[in-house]
């Protein structure tokens, strides 16, 4: 039986735990996990970083038989093989096309993380404004910065704060 691809779901934060276990096993496999660059802000200061595309999942290329099953199943960080109940089901190589050609270039795709847009309702973290809540106006992911309106004595006043300072107001 030729090798067929699967998916499979590990805990996240493990997914290059659970490549490194994967590639040690004495079995044949191939092991797809597309990354991607974000953005990050921390501290104020922009951090890029590699990001699995999927995370908490990764696709392996291999003879599934029973004792391979298991022994993947026994990998710490793997929580399932993705499918219908317990039967495995396989994933479609030109599916996954789009998804190799990402792992394989040489730069990685990058992804802007701005988690806020004109109009949310955010309440400020730290500084001079802690606790205060606002509305976004402008978001500007070059600056890492959000302008944020809050009414100060009773007039409007759009201030302009790093976006680690802020986090959505739920209410």
């Amino acid at each position: 039986m030729p090798a067929k691809w699967y998916g499979l779901q590990i805990r996240c934060g493990y997914e290059d735990k659970v490549k490194s276990w994967l590639e040690r096993e004495p079995f044949p496999v191939s092991i797809l996990l597309p990354k991607v660059e974000v953005s990050e802000f921390k501290k104020g200061k922009r951090i890029k970083k590699l990001k699995p595309l999927f995370p908490g999942y990764l696709f392996v290329q291999m003879d599934l038989t029973p004792s391979i099953y298991f022994a993947v199943r026994k990998i710490p960080g793997v929580i399932r093989l993705l499918g219908y109940g317990n039967r495995p089901a396989e994933i479609d190589e030109a599916d996954l096309r789009p998804f190799q050609e990402i792992a394989q270039l040489e730069r990685p795709i990058h992804l802007d993380q701005t988690p806020f847009k004109p109009g949310d309702l955010v309440r400020v973290t730290e500084g001079s404004f802690m606790n205060f809540i606002g509305t976004v106006r402008q978001v500007d992911p070059k600056k890492g910065t959000v302008t944020v309106v809050m009414t100060i004595l009773g007039h409007p006043c759009p201030i302009t704060l790093p976006i680690s300072v802020v986090e959505p107001y739920l209410g």
